[in-house]
């Protein structure tokens, strides 16, 4: 199972949210590159960058930031938040950025999403299904999209996108352990997808259910910022 460090952003800072309420924003660095020297040693094949700032918006503000996160050339960046038309893919590659995190314009405007595809390799997307009672909400949490997560993962897997990242928003930034539950029904029901879980890992054990029942992927976060994992015993556990 691939343990990807995530971090999170809002006007440059890394900070992280409960249940995507941002007026519950907990500050951790004012300078991302802190942590960035932090976890260099360790060395993470892969990070999950998402700056909500762009999150409700319609565009990208800054593409350059990214490049600062490419602690070596050999870092695999997934960075998503305000993507929105297929013109700032080009950008974001340049950046540094390996495979694009698409949320809510998957779910509202599936003819530029389909325009992504043609451009670049369906592997290289990452559906983001942020789900409270496993209906889909977008634009940074705050809209319903009326479609459930088993009607997502259907309409990925007929454009053959195959990676899905699954927030379970009352899990999130909560540090009680993910939705092993929803995670098992997935997996079970749709075999060939992969799952990136996000939201709610507070221990090495929750790692270990993740990694029992399957995940690809789990997206670590506040847990080690608040001091619950370390980044040694992350590095030890994943692969």
């Amino acid at each position: 199972m691939l343990i990807i460090p995530a971090i999170d952003l809002i006007d440059g800072r890394i900070v992280r949210l409960k249940q995507g309420e941002y007026n519950s924003k907990t500050i951790y660095y004012e300078n991302p590159l802190d942590f960035i020297e932090q976890i260099k040693e360790y060395n993470f094949p892969r990070l999950h960058i998402v700056n909500l700032s762009n999150a409700d918006t319609e565009k990208i503000s800054e593409y350059g930031f990214i490049k600062n996160f490419k602690y070596n050339p050999e870092v695999i960046i997934q960075y998503g938040g305000g993507i929105r038309k297929s013109s700032e893919l080009e950008n974001l590659t340049d950046a540094g950025v390996n495979y694009f995190i698409i949320g809510s314009l998957f779910f509202s405007n599936s003819s530029e999403f389909k325009k992504m595809l043609s451009q670049y390799r369906p592997e290289q997307f990452i559906i983001s299904a942020d789900v409270l009672d496993k209906n889909v909400y977008i634009k940074g949490w705050k809209e319903n999209s009326n479609i459930n997560i088993d009607t997502a993962i259907r309409m990925g897997l007929e454009l053959n996108t195959t990676t899905f990242l699954i927030t379970d928003i009352k899990k999130d930034g909560m540090l009680q352990s993910p939705n092993f539950d929803l995670y098992k029904e997935l997996i079970e029901k749709y075999p060939k997808i992969n799952i990136i879980a996000s939201g709610g890992v507070s221990s090495l054990e929750d790692l270990r259910i993740l990694e029992d029942i399957g995940v690809y992927a789990v997206v670590v976060g506040k847990a080690i910022f608040e001091n619950k994992i370390s980044l040694k015993e992350l590095k030890s556990f994943g692969n």
